[in-house]
């Protein structure tokens, strides 16, 4: 997605019910959306979604997301901990119906 900068990676190491998102931020890194994850199969209801931050750079970053019925987006908001270009971000989490 645009907020995680110009040649950012996206990788995820788990399923659709748990796992880590591995986010390695490119240039001109900014607020908005990180990282779009799609479910491998559509869930019956929209999802809770839990995340939580797997590194010290994750931990200062301010995120949330916005969840669907086939998955979520990873968004970084406005505030002192804004992305920064060239960082890698872990992030695990969690999905329950």
């Amino acid at each position: 997605k645009d907020a995680a900068g110009t040649g950012a990676s996206v990788s995820i190491e788990g399923n659709d019910t748990s796992g880590t998102i591995t986010i390695n931020s490119g240039s001109g890194a900014n607020v908005g959306d990180l990282a779009e994850i799609t479910f491998a199969k559509a869930f019956g209801s929209k999802p809770r979604v839990i995340l939580s931050a797997s590194n010290d750079k994750a931990a200062k970053l301010q995120f949330f997301k916005s969840a669907s019925k086939t998955g979520f987006v990873l968004k970084a908001v406005d505030g002192a901990g804004q992305t920064s270009d060239n960082t890698t971000y872990e992030i695990d989490y969690q999905i329950m119906q």
